[in-house]
């Protein structure tokens, strides 16, 4: 567990606030699971590695997100994804903030549209 001091936190909280729901497109329909088999395989599709924690359910909940892409060029991606109905837990909230102050790219994501995008996007 990240310690940091009240002063070292408030600027943690100011600079990392995460909009979850900014950049977000219409969600596709269906559960969770049926678009993060649709990542997984356009991943597998490509012989692109990609790693999915099955034994979540053990760990602690929130602290594991739903994918780690590995991506050319040593990009790595993770996504939380949700369904159209789908609701961010505050654990998972925090665990993406800390991910994004650690300088790693962290996407929530409701559709493979938007899965795509990210994924194809030479942006580092």
């Amino acid at each position: 567990m990240t310690r940091w001091t009240p002063e070292q936190y408030a600027d943690y909280m100011a600079k990392h606030t995460v909009d979850l729901k900014s950049g977000m497109m219409q969600a596709d329909s269906g559960p969770e699971s049926k678009l993060q088999g649709k990542a997984q395989k356009w991943m597998d599709d490509r012989g692109l590695p990609w790693v999915h924690d099955r034994s979540r359910k053990k760990n602690r909940p929130g602290q594991i997100l739903d994918l780690y892409c590995f991506l050319p060029e040593g990009r790595v991606e993770i996504f939380e994804f949700k369904s159209a109905a789908g609701v961010t837990r505050d654990k998972q909230k925090e665990t993406i903030r800390q991910l994004l102050y650690l300088g790693h790219r962290v996407h929530k994501c409701n559709s493979f549209r938007h899965f795509l995008e990210l994924v194809e996007s030479k942006k580092t």
